[in-house]
């Protein structure tokens, strides 16, 4: 079916990976469903052309920005060409928000808000930004989406239009083959993630030394400056011939990593949510990760967490789950039934899209 509903998802980065994915997803969907879908963003991370790219039906027009602090934080003016519904993600209070003329669209908003602690800067900021017009544009919102049953109770105090819509998985998950786990000695560690110092990467080293059982580290991601760092610590450490570098994988040689780890560790300053902590639970893998952000929300028991920054009591965790098989395959079943409940993406994206059809009636 053709819908003639114009819908502009907006975004400060648009990229399929983290909590900004959701916003991938949503724009494929809607495209797939019928609609007139356009991406507007800026164009951090993206060099080349800014207008007249197209990515699986979707128009994605990428704004110059003019000032930035960090990747997000950048100041850019989308415009609006006569859209039906405008749906924000993530930097609500930005001030593209601010200089998008809404005209007569209806106005979704997901605001990706920061409850985990931040520095002392960000937070001054922040808290600017969200005085001057964030809470404004939370009230102005025609519905409100949140990541988390946290970001949810914040945002009900403006807006009491509010459901859940977090970070999740797509079918190919729930349907690729499990790979047959290769023999090794000893266990697996996987970490999965960005190469920067909040995902604490260097604790999880720093803690190799204090594991009781014969373990090889596995670390996936995009090497960075930071990786160099790490890999320095781990010689300092005497753990280097523990450590594994597998670089960026792609999706199937991502699976293959869950399938063959016995733990997967996220031991991060900070998250949103935990894409990959998600990822992970989906293969029935137990995890281990921190009590921060939506971290706590999604993992299917306390015993999965420890505090950030603390090498001692992540080993204490490790060596815990190590020596309990039983304990592994219950966290794993756990896990899995969890995502299988509430973080699968065909059944967010129709509940989403029921709410849509609801406020722009088409």
């Amino acid at each position: 079916m053709k819908y003639q509903t114009k819908i502009a998802i907006v975004v400060p980065i648009f990229k399929v990976t983290g909590s900004e994915g959701i916003a991938h997803k949503v724009a494929k969907a809607l495209s797939k469903e019928g609609f007139d879908v356009s991406v507007l963003c800026s164009d951090s991370m993206k060099e080349g052309e800014r207008d007249g790219e197209e990515k699986s039906g979707i128009q994605i027009r990428r704004f110059r920005s003019f000032f930035s602090i960090g990747k997000f934080a950048r100041l850019w003016f989308p415009k609006n060409e006569g859209y039906d519904l405008i749906h924000f993600f993530g930097g609500y209070a930005h001030p593209h928000m601010f200089f998008l003329d809404r005209k007569n669209s209806k106005m979704f908003v997901s605001p990706f808000y920061p409850l985990h602690p931040r520095k002392l800067l960000g937070r001054a900021l922040f808290s600017i930004a969200n005085n001057l017009w964030g809470k404004e544009a939370l009230r102005k919102a025609d519905y409100c989406f949140a990541e988390t049953n946290e970001e949810k109770a914040w945002i009900k105090k403006y807006n009491p239009k509010v459901g859940l819509l977090p970070f999740s998985l797509e079918e190919k998950y729930f349907s690729f083959k499990k790979s047959k786990r290769k023999s090794s000695k000893g266990y697996s560690l996987l970490f999965v993630g960005g190469h920067i110092p909040i995902k604490n990467i260097d604790i999880l080293i720093r803690a190799l030394p204090l594991i009781k059982k014969n373990v090889t580290l596995r670390i996936a991601g995009k090497e960075t400056e930071y990786s160099k760092e790490c890999k320095r610590l781990a010689r300092r450490l005497g753990v280097k011939n523990k450590v594994k570098w597998l670089g960026f994988l792609g999706f199937e040689e991502k699976m293959r990593e869950y399938h063959n780890c016995d733990l997967f560790i996220l031991p991060s300053k900070r998250e949103a949510l935990g894409t990959t902590v998600i990822e992970a639970m989906s293969q029935k893998v137990p995890v281990i990760t921190t009590n921060r952000g939506g971290l706590k929300e999604i993992v299917p028991s306390v015993r999965c967490l420890v505090e950030p920054n603390d090498e001692r009591s992540l080993a204490e965790k490790i060596n815990e789950f190590l020596e309990d098989p039983k304990l592994r395959r219950s966290l794993g079943e756990k896990g899995f039934n969890k995502v299988n409940r509430e973080f699968r993406f065909q059944g967010l994206f129709k509940n989403y899209l029921k709410i849509l059809k609801e406020e722009i009636s088409c």
